[in-house]
């Protein structure tokens, strides 16, 4: 999604369906799992990949 993509969105939605939407782009679970490979360093997943790892953190951060 470009920028000028991300504008439109942004404009034609109301706050809180544009957060919803964008997130839903940023948490992609293969998009995180690139991010994690090409910037884990020594790191590495066992049980909790670093897509559930994400999406744990968002959800305690954003429950109601």
């Amino acid at each position: 999604m470009d920028a000028s993509s991300v504008q439109e969105v942004i404009s034609a939605l109301p706050l809180a369906e544009a957060t919803c939407c964008l997130l839903r782009e940023i948490m992609d679970e293969q998009r995180l799992a690139e991010l994690f490979n090409k910037h884990r360093g020594k790191s590495y997943e066992k049980v909790i990949t670093f897509p559930v790892m994400v999406r744990m953190i968002g959800d305690a951060l954003l429950q109601e």
